[in-house]
């Protein structure tokens, strides 16, 4: 999702938020910018911006305010500037650096002690995947980082930490030595949705609502599902539309299943779903078995793994209207920790490459 985050306080980097963004491939050129959007319950001017560019190190944010940027560059730069932009509320650094070096971070390490928890988020990741010579695989460091980062409340980096924890969740060789703990990775989900992480609210819900999925030992609580599910799709993530449209479904409340998978838009299970639908004519719609045939063959183009339903079958309007707990495995309702917790990487990266 490329709109606001849920989450907005008094704290001009507002927790849990991205907090600087920058292309990766830009950075390979001599010059390339870093975009700091600033976040707050008012509109600032430039005289309160606060930006500090030395050879080395990078300072950036409002005056008496925490930095959003801080650090020591991975590179020293030859020449740099920055502009406020008062409309967008956006601080725009330009750096002239050695252009034979592409960066595959902004910051390397503290500055006097101090690094922000966007920064160690990205250092985590660096460690983790291992980027360059400078950045070796190394699990525990990376693990490391990921905690620094959750702890300074940075919403990606929670999310990170709980699909590291999710039972069942594949890890890269490095991470291998953490234990999977349920009730740990429901903790980081929960603490991310708080700050407003779309992809985080809709993973808890499914948490919530099928606990045996994260092979968890707490309580079913449908009624949470469905809260933070709607606080995800009011994000507009597909992923949360699709399980609303679920979580209805179980409820026979078949209208508003056909709402919201109508509103996860090209998200294949919901596709899939609407074309089991339409050959029933139930929710509201007309039967109209050409119809669901082609709303189920573009639901195979996007995920040739749903199941398959033949012309004949849609014909006898087989498949069942209202999801029964074979029907969530068979759909595959559960939103999957690596696809939905992996948002939160597709978001950064969207919105590095938008800079």
């Amino acid at each position: 999702v490329d709109g606001e985050f849920l989450h907005r306080s008094s704290d001009p980097c507002s927790v849990g938020e991205i907090m600087y963004r920058w292309n990766l491939d830009a950075s390979a050129e001599e010059e390339f910018a870093i975009d700091i959007p600033v976040r707050g319950d008012r509109e600032y001017d430039k005289k309160e911006v606060d930006v500090m560019v030395t050879g080395k190190t990078v300072r950036a944010g409002i005056k008496n305010m925490p930095p959003v940027l801080e650090g020591t560059l991975f590179m020293g730069v030859e020449h740099s500037m920055w502009q406020f932009d008062k409309k967008a509320q956006t601080i725009t650094i330009h750096v002239e650096k050695n252009p034979t070096v592409q960066w595959p971070v902004i910051i390397q390490g503290p500055n006097g002690g101090k690094i922000d928890r966007q920064s160690l988020y990205h250092l985590g990741e660096a460690h983790e995947v291992g980027k360059g010579y400078q950045f070796a695989p190394d699990g525990e460091k990376a693990l490391g980082y990921y905690f620094r980062s959750a702890e300074m409340k940075f919403g990606p980096a929670m999310v990170r930490l709980a699909q590291l924890y999710t039972p069942g969740v594949p890890k890269p060789p490095v991470m291998m030595s953490i234990e999977a703990n349920a009730e740990t990775a429901k903790t980081y989900l929960e603490q991310a949705a708080e700050l407003g992480d779309a992809g985080a609210q809709a993973q808890l819900a499914y948490a919530l609502m099928d606990p045996a999925g994260m092979q968890g030992t707490w309580t079913a609580d449908a009624a949470a599902a469905m809260s933070w599910a709607s606080k995800a799709a009011a994000q507009g993530l597909p992923d949360a539309h699709f399980l609303l449209g679920g979580l209805f479904e179980q409820q026979d409340k078949l209208a508003e299943a056909v709402a919201r998978y109508r509103s996860a838009g090209d998200h294949p299970k919901a596709l899939h779903r609407l074309a089991m639908l339409t050959a029933q004519g139930k929710g509201g719609l007309r039967r109209h078995v050409e119809q669901a045939q082609a709303l189920l063959e573009r639901a195979l183009k996007l995920d040739p793994n749903l199941p398959r339903v033949s012309h004949a079958e849609l014909e006898k309007a087989g498949g069942g209207g209202m999801l029964g707990a074979a029907g969530w495995e068979q759909v595959g309702i559960a939103l999957g920790a690596v696809a939905v917790v992996g948002l939160c990487f597709l978001f950064v990266r969207r919105r590095q490459q938008a800079a």
